[in-house]
């Protein structure tokens, strides 16, 4: 896999991430001033310059300062692509080859779309979900990666095997799981949007979703499960519910809200891609929050 140097003279300042806990703001947290540039680089970008500026760390170091990811489901980084992948030159690679933050992100992109008035999440393309995922996920290998789960090694033929992590999931929500909008006042969560890009119905407007409720498709579950509610705010003096101060670690809240991946991992290297529990003991996972 070829790197790409990043050329661009301000490509790469603070690495963010799309699901950082800034999602919430409505101010551009990427307004960087000219004495910012020092953060993360040792020289000021002069105008018409194509050289790379070197960095004052690495990049995962350099996105750590500002964003905390150890409460963020996220994409691996720092890792050379497999093959089965096809990274295309507008996603660069670092000089040794790697994903990095802004392989995804364009540090210095603009914070809202001006022709939809929606986040970008710095995001280097215009889509969000499965969209985005296929602009490296494109052949039938990279495809089934995403849908499967991440290779793992098989130790009888010394062969990269591709163990069921996503799919069952996926499987069991098309053509059955929707989502309904119930509450206007409050956006819910990115990851969450990314979720409902494959695991909604089609009619959804997923760019602009408020608090809702996730349909379940799991036959045996059958349930349903609002997202985007104020977790703290529904539990507060409530002797049903475990508080937000003594909530499971495994258990990620963003910006204090409930979504998709409070209960669910898309990264996880389970089958169930649940965060507590599996499908067959997935009262765990309920008795998490709800205490009766």
């Amino acid at each position: 896999m070829r790197p790409i140097y990043l050329l661009s003279i301000l490509t790469t300042a603070i690495a963010a991430v799309a699901f950082a806990t800034q999602y919430g703001s409505d101010s551009n947290p990427h307004n960087f001033t000219q004495s910012d540039c020092f953060s993360c680089h040792f020289t000021i970008p002069t105008e018409g310059s194509t050289e790379p500026l070197r960095f004052t760390d690495t990049i995962s170091n350099l996105c750590a300062r500002c964003h905390d990811m150890s409460g963020i489901i996220s994409h691996q980084v720092d890792i050379v692509p497999s093959n089965r992948v096809n990274i295309p030159p507008d996603m660069p690679l670092d000089s040794r080859g790697r994903i990095t933050c802004v392989t995804c992100h364009e540090i210095h992109g603009p914070y809202i779309n001006p022709l939809t008035g929606q986040k970008t999440f710095f995001l280097r393309r215009e889509v969000i979900g499965k969209s985005f995922c296929i602009s490296c996920h494109n052949t039938d290998e990279g495809i089934k990666q995403i849908q499967m789960g991440s290779p793992s090694a098989d130790v009888n033929d010394n062969r990269t095997s591709i163990f069921p992590i996503h799919k069952s999931v996926m499987d069991r929500s098309h053509g059955f799981a929707s989502y309904d909008v119930i509450d206007q006042s409050s956006d819910i969560d990115p990851l969450s949007l990314a979720c409902l890009d494959c695991h909604g119905d089609d009619t959804i407007q997923k760019t602009s979703l408020k608090i809702g409720v996730f349909n379940h498709a799991d036959a045996n579950i059958g349930m349903s499960h609002p997202i985007g509610m104020d977790y703290e705010t529904a539990s507060d003096g409530k002797d049903d519910y475990v508080q937000v101060d003594s909530l499971d670690k495994r258990l990620k809240l963003f910006d204090g809200k409930v979504g998709c991946c409070t209960c669910h991992d898309p990264y996880s290297s389970q089958g169930d891609a649940l965060v507590i529990g599996t499908p067959d003991s997935y009262q765990d996972l309920c008795f998490a929050c709800h205490i009766k």
